[in-house]
């Protein structure tokens, strides 16, 4: 099965990696809008899934302005990752975790998780303020949803 690598855009953007199902990775990074985007997890000949923001009309919704940046944001991801010869989908979070609360969809992703799995992200997600940790665990969970749906393809 291929490198497989999520994003959850964000002002910062969490990430996870793996292979053959198994989360090897995980992290948070910001991007800048007016720099290069280094600090990356690379990935060539992957599968890249990256969650773009939706805009809610009834609900909790984010600035206008902010999610135009984050819309550029998740441009940048693709584009750097189809240029190093990924396969790259852009999801929206309805996509890989239906209707069900980001706190409850995050319960269910640590739960899981092998404690192997649970030894790489521990240390990240203690690194990570509190606040953020959320974008880490979105990029986990949608990280388990691709490689999923690739099993099913196989």
């Amino acid at each position: 099965m291929s490198l497989i690598t999520t994003f959850d855009s964000g002002e910062f953007t969490g990430w996870a990696q793996g292979r053959n199902g198994r989360l090897l990775a995980a992290g948070l990074v910001h991007v800048f809008p007016h720099k290069p985007m280094g600090q990356l997890p690379m990935a060539q000949g992957g599968i890249v899934t990256i969650e773009k923001p939706v805009h809610r009309r009834n609900g909790r919704t984010v600035d206008p302005n902010k999610m135009i940046t984050l819309g550029i944001k998740v441009g940048r991801l693709v584009e750097t990752y189809l240029v190093l010869g990924n396969e790259v989908d852009v999801i929206v979070p309805s996509d890989w975790k239906g209707g069900t609360p980001k706190e409850i969809q995050n319960k269910r992703d640590q739960g899981a998780m092998t404690p192997e799995e649970m030894t790489i992200v521990g240390p990240v997600i203690n690194a990570v303020a509190e606040s953020y940790r959320n974008n880490v665990w979105d990029a986990i969970g949608i990280f388990f949803w691709t490689a999923r749906r690739q099993k099913e393809r196989t």
